[in-house]
């Protein structure tokens, strides 16, 4: 099976993504598929080369290194990755996304793989932009009564224009509150405020990323938990339950990707199962596979939570999270290429569904519209 392997992007998460799109080629090759990158840089250009195996590849800023590359594209109704002179260089039976943030994550990829026709992994295009949104998440996970934190949201424009209304937000929050911007990941741009002054600047650098934020109570004491869900429909299972280490207030993206304090010799990050009595794993369970079905998601995806004594609350859902969370799933004895294996017949199963249903209707509308015009 031609499987492709989508990763980069014009994204802030761009060098996250290339950690798992290299790990996902990797796992996959040794897996007996044929494997094919597809890079896209930071500019939004595609790309293909035999030599993208490496995060290495990624690092090294030789042009001639660069000049291997091919630049590719995909073109609607066509299962084909074309060259740029349009030659098909290769038929693809299904693209695994690895692709996170801003038009990797919140549809817009989603939405040219759903017009080629080739069945793509993770959730569609309205689940990846709801998941995206942290604004429009929250809606529906409150309409689906999980638990959340206190929020309000403001236009970016208005934390300038309107300093007043970000004060009263606050004020009706009360401190300490955290800034986010409405559609990224990884703690880029996120900021906590424990007074009007930090507020301001909190919300000044997370303007710079998206043009709405989430302001939202923030927690002094408390503990992260993590959960993936794997499935679709009503067939959808639970992984382990992470929690993560090193957290204070929050995991920056430092803490996150590259701190050596938490990472094996091999680079990867060291993330035991959470200390937490069965009966908790349970609840934070039940809750992700809420939170999964709430927004219609498919595929992998992650669900992160904030405990704060004995008060659990959802913080947000991953549509296609670090490495595709394959190490929660570990704990039960999942293997990653068993993982990867179940998102692309997920993948198929739901293009095959797309497929099934009409999608032309015949009618005589155009032929009376015509002849109405006729002189």
């Amino acid at each position: 099976m031609s499987v492709g392997v989508i990763f980069g992007g014009k994204s802030c998460e761009h060098d996250i993504s290339i950690i798992t799109g290299v790990q996902t080629l990797s796992v996959l090759q040794g897996a007996g598929y044929d494997a094919v990158p597809i890079y896209i840089n930071g500019n939004g250009v595609w790309f293909t080369g035999k030599e993208m195996n490496t995060v290495k590849e990624f690092e090294c800023s030789n042009p001639k290194t660069r000049k291997k590359w091919m630049t590719v594209r995909l073109e609607p109704s066509s299962s084909s990755l074309i060259g740029s002179k349009g030659k098909v260089l290769r038929n693809l039976n299904c693209i695994v996304v690895c692709t996170h943030g801003i038009g990797g994550e919140d549809g817009c990829l989603q939405g040219l793989l759903q017009l080629t026709g080739i069945p793509y992994t993770g959730c569609g295009v309205l689940a990846s932009a709801v998941g995206m949104d942290k604004e429009i998440m929250k809606r529906l996970f409150a309409h689906a009564g999980l638990p959340l934190l206190p929020y309000e949201v403001i236009a970016g424009k208005d934390t300038v224009t309107k300093p007043d209304k970000l004060l009263k937000i606050a004020e009706k929050l009360t401190y300490p509150v955290i800034v986010k911007p409405a559609n990224l990941g990884s703690s880029i741009g996120i900021g906590i405020a424990n007074n009007d002054k930090e507020l301001i600047e909190a919300s000044r650098a997370a303007t710079v990323y998206d043009r709405k934020l989430v302001i939202e109570k923030a927690l002094v004491n408390f503990t992260e938990l993590n959960c993936a869900v794997l499935g679709k429909g009503n067939d959808i299972i639970t992984s382990g339950v992470e929690q993560p280490v090193g957290w204070k207030e929050f995991l920056t993206f430092e803490d996150k990707y590259m701190d050596p304090a938490v990472k094996s010799d091999k680079g990867v990050r060291i993330k035991p199962p959470a200390q937490i009595s069965d009966t908790l794993k349970n609840k934070v369970k039940k809750l992700a596979k809420k939170a999964f079905e709430s927004i219609g998601a498919s595929g992998v995806a992650r669900i992160d939570f904030l405990m704060d004594g004995d008060k659990l609350y959802v913080n947000e859902i991953n549509t296609i999270p670090g490495s595709l969370s394959f190490y929660l799933f570990e704990y039960d004895g999942m293997s990653h290429a068993e993982l990867l294996g179940r998102i692309i017949r997920i993948a198929k199963e739901e293009q095959a569904e797309r497929n099934s249903l009409i999608y032309s209707y015949k009618s005589d509308v155009l032929r009376s519209v015509g002849g109405k015009n006729r002189k």
